[in-house]
């Protein structure tokens, strides 16, 4: 990633309290956007992939929701293990 932020933050829709995610890579599929995050950029920490569901333009805020079909997390999995390829970044798939 370059020149974009390396940092969100998202409220967590359970405690309702707010997260600090980093970051890793983000891409396009089907015209939608996804980013694959992680709670820490320097631990090893697990991973989740974010769909962007919508975007207020007038305050530029974005809703994430995090993606859980098998079929489509298979399929990101692949396209941000690419992405990542020559990296010091290892996205283990489970």
């Amino acid at each position: 990633m370059d020149e974009r932020e390396t940092q969100i933050i998202v409220k967590d829709e359970e405690s309702g309290e707010d997260v600090s995610l980093f970051v890793i890579e983000e891409t396009e599929l089907s015209k939608e956007k996804y980013l694959l995050v992680a709670e820490s950029e320097d631990d090893d920490s697990d991973a989740m992939i974010l769909h962007e569901v919508s975007t207020d333009e007038a305050s530029g805020d974005v809703s994430y929701e995090v993606v859980t079909d098998d079929t489509l997390l298979q399929s990101l999995g692949k396209v941000f293990s690419e992405l990542l390829s020559g990296t010091e970044v290892e996205l283990k798939i489970e």
